[in-house]
């Protein structure tokens, strides 16, 4: 697995985009991460392994720094949370719950179930987004033709085509 590899899964595994994930593990400027997707810089340095673990230590150091093997450690597992991951040793995890820890397996089919629903999310969002831009739209059009602003001028109950228009203050005088 290449250094690129490595960065996208991580990516994916954090649900994060480059410059989110540069910015939890304490980097200034997200082009350290984009380096490397890109095959600019091969791998990942020991000292961002380093900032990387401090934030995901459920993540294997070998893995990040090589590609092979397991990306998480053998004595850890993750529970997707938000927009960021918990992590639990495992064995404290059966002491405290009484049942067996989830396996990795598991984890990583509830993070997919997570990723589908996001993407639905998204596209749902996206939606009405254009839908809210429409009504906007529709509603300055409106605007427009009611208040007359294309003459620069308030628009008259007769420019409206109300026939008989109750009479105005000023005609009252």
């Amino acid at each position: 697995m290449t250094g690129s590899d490595v960065v996208n899964k991580l990516l994916e595994y954090s649900m994060m985009n480059p410059k989110k994930f540069s910015e939890k593990i304490g980097l200034l400027r997200p082009q350290a991460i984009y380096d490397i997707q890109n095959g600019k810089t091969k791998n990942i340095s020991p000292s961002m392994a380093d900032k990387i673990i401090s934030v995901f230590p459920e993540i294997d150091r070998g893995w990040l720094l090589t590609g092979e093997g397991e990306m998480l450690r053998e004595s850890h597992s993750t529970y997707p949370v938000g927009n960021a991951a918990v992590s639990a040793d495992k064995s404290e995890m059966q002491q405290t719950q009484g049942s067996p820890a989830p396996t990795t397996e598991n984890i990583t089919n509830l993070i997919a179930i997570t990723r589908e629903a996001m993407a639905v999310i998204r596209e749902q969002s996206a939606q009405m987004n254009r839908l809210i831009t429409q009504i906007e739209e529709s509603n300055s059009i409106l605007k427009t033709t009611i208040l007359g602003t294309y003459t620069g001028f308030p628009a008259t109950p007769t420019d409206l085509g109300v026939k008989n228009p109750p009479p105005t203050k000023s005609m009252l005088k």
